[in-house]
């Protein structure tokens, strides 16, 4: 594996309307992920440009892009990152709609807005809780996935991750409710979706299944703001 490299040139490239669209970016790379400021506009299956020796140049296709929260940051993002691969006389992408979906949570209104437009609802539903178990990984540091992750999380008499609105015995009754809805939006809606399932869901279903992601995101919000304050 080569080294991780510092503050690499590289350009994204856009199709517009106008043309060509190039911006250059500073970045850190190695042989699996390119890491990237926040604010950088890069989307899955977007292209980008290394300058290579000699003059010689190459164009790299992302794919798994997500943004990382720091635990103790108030919310801020700290970095994105994304895999890639070498790709040879690629198709440039136009820009992807940026969509929202009116009253949800901004991060799931973010990964799933635009396909939920285009009528990609299982993808739309995939990604708000791939968004959410990512969530839940970085504010609780555990490095598991699925069920198994919620489970750690959420499970027992101390949560590591506490996302209560009440006290007392409704507090403890509140934990192990949200323990199952989270074990169960990992284990019966985010899995199956996972899997290069064919389409599951009409839109109807997927708006619904859009607003549980929501709901537990707003739920992450509590508890990264107890975090925070502790």
């Amino acid at each position: 594996m080569k080294p991780l490299l510092y503050n690499i040139p590289l350009t994204r490239i856009r199709q517009t309307d106008a043309g060509e669209e190039r911006v250059e970016l500073k970045v850190m790379i190695d042989s699996q992920k390119i890491f990237f400021p926040v604010d950088a506009d890069v989307d899955d299956g977007g292209l980008i440009e290394e300058s290579r020796p000699g003059g010689r140049a190459r164009r790299l296709e992302l794919s798994h892009v997500v943004s990382y929260r720091s635990p103790h940051g108030g919310g801020r993002l700290d970095h994105a990152e994304a895999d890639w691969k070498v790709v040879t006389a690629p198709r440039l992408r136009p820009a992807i709609r940026r969509v929202t979906i009116d009253e949800m949570h901004g991060d799931i209104s973010a990964v799933a807005g635009a396909l939920y437009a285009d009528g990609h609802y299982t993808s739309a539903v995939f990604e708000a809780f791939r968004t959410v178990e990512t969530r839940v990984k970085q504010l609780s540091g555990v490095e598991q996935s699925g069920k198994k992750l919620m489970s750690q999380v959420f499970g027992g008499t101390t949560p590591r991750l506490d996302i209560t609105t009440t006290t007392g015995q409704n507090a403890v009754d509140e934990r192990e409710g949200f323990n199952q809805l989270f074990m169960g939006a990992a284990q019966g809606l985010r899995n199956p979706r996972g899997h290069e399932t064919p389409s599951l869901d009409t839109a109807e279903e997927a708006l619904e299944y859009l607003a549980i992601a929501s709901m537990l995101m707003r739920r992450l919000d509590r508890a990264e703001e107890r975090l925070n304050n502790s």
